[in-house]
């Protein structure tokens, strides 16, 4: 707590004495604001993008923070000729910084769209008596491939890794976010889901595959809204969607899925090896570089004691 406090004011004085005096520094040896000596050595992508986000969060500047704010009506050309005026952006730099800005803003907000989506999603309760929800069951349930038992036409739901044949009653923390993820992974990577789910059935690897899907869909929702996730969507797409973080979802499934079976575990120790895998994660999100892909399910995102 002792530490906690010392570092918050160590970044107070920072952000308040220490920074503006490094910038006028800079600005008086480069003749370039913070903004544009930023564009002007990083290259598009998450690098460049969480640097001026964090360069403007900390702007004294009122209408260069406002940019940061999301909105359907947000105008690109004027806000953007509001930054080139309150940071004297020089004219034969100011056709690149404004395309670079403009470039980074629409990256920033739509994650923020991502969010929001992500928001409305959660916060839908799965509902049976809809048939539009029910809908979604079908499509998740003919994707994996599953089949009717005993000759019944009753859908044996815990074969997909539910707790039970009432599969509304795990949806309850996510929503319909834990599903479109779910369909979405089974949908375009259908070989590889269905190949996980039989795999999950193994004796001495088990795992509850919709369990452990609804529960990685909860994993990601909190990387999501605490920012962890915007190198990799930054690194996915010029204007990140709601099927860039699916896309991820889907990566992150197979990758927990191959540290599952790597070794015999425990079940009972599920959220052990579940916080080693997400350290893991988390540690490699928080790369710049960031760019998670099936091409690299080989490396191993486990925690190293």
């Amino acid at each position: 707590m002792i530490l906690r406090s010392v570092l918050f004011i160590f970044w107070g004085f920072y952000c308040y004495l220490i920074r503006p005096i490094v910038k006028h520094v800079l600005r008086r040896i480069t003749s370039k604001c913070e903004l544009l000596r930023l564009t002007s050595t990083h290259a598009r992508g998450a690098a460049l993008t969480s640097a001026v986000e964090h360069s403007m969060k900390l702007s004294r500047s009122p209408s260069v923070r406002r940019c940061l704010e999301w909105s359907g009506e947000f105008d690109y050309d004027k806000r953007i000729q509001d930054i080139v005026s309150v940071k004297g952006i020089n004219p034969e730099f100011r056709t690149k910084f404004s395309s670079d800005m403009e470039y980074c803003l629409k990256q920033i907000h739509s994650y923020a769209k991502v969010v929001f989506d992500a928001e409305v999603l959660k916060s839908t309760r799965f509902d049976l008596k809809r048939s539009d929800h029910c809908a979604l069951l079908d499509q998740l349930w003919s994707s994996l491939g599953a089949d009717y038992t005993d000759g019944t036409k009753e859908r044996k739901w815990s074969l997909l890794g539910f707790q039970s044949n009432d599969p509304s009653t795990d949806f309850r923390g996510m929503g319909l976010l834990s599903l479109g993820n779910m369909i979405y992974f089974s949908c375009k990577y259908t070989d590889l889901a269905r190949s996980c789910l039989s795999a999950s059935n193994h004796p001495e690897r088990w795992y509850p595959f919709s369990v452990v899907g609804i529960n990685l869909t909860e994993m990601m929702y909190v990387f999501l809204k605490n920012g962890d996730l915007k190198n990799q969507l930054y690194n996915m797409n010029p204007e990140p969607t709601l099927k860039d973080f699916q896309e991820t979802y889907s990566f992150i499934f197979a990758a927990f899925h191959n540290f599952w079976m790597a070794s015999p575990k425990d079940i009972m120790q599920f959220n052990v090896y579940r916080e080693q895998f997400r350290r893991g994660l988390e540690r490699r999100l928080r790369s710049t570089d960031c760019k998670l892909a099936f091409s690299l399910l080989d490396q191993k995102y486990s925690h190293k004691q």
